[in-house]
């Protein structure tokens, strides 16, 4: 089901055996604000995000990166998939 807003809402049946469990909600999203410092010329449209590496984290250029929680949509994606999970 999706709403007007945009929201998805997918159910997986419980796991045989754990029908009486409770239910779980996992939450994630896929929007990107794009937000740039002043003094950089960058449109969002066609230009790509410009990336390096500050010790453990992948960082953007004067730009946002984008990047905050699409782990999390491909670990939902993950989960519904697998039916292995108990």
């Amino acid at each position: 089901r999706q709403d007007k807003a945009g929201n998805v809402l997918i159910k997986k049946p419980a796991s045989k055996g754990y029908e009486s469990g409770k239910t779980i909600i996992i939450q994630s999203h896929l929007d990107m604000v794009p937000q740039k410092n002043a003094d950089v010329t960058h449109d969002f449209s066609r230009d790509p995000i410009q990336t390096y590496i500050d010790g453990e984290w992948v960082k953007a250029r004067s730009t946002t990166l984008g990047a905050d929680n699409g782990i999390g949509c491909a670990m939902m994606m993950a989960v519904l998939e697998d039916n292995l999970l108990n």
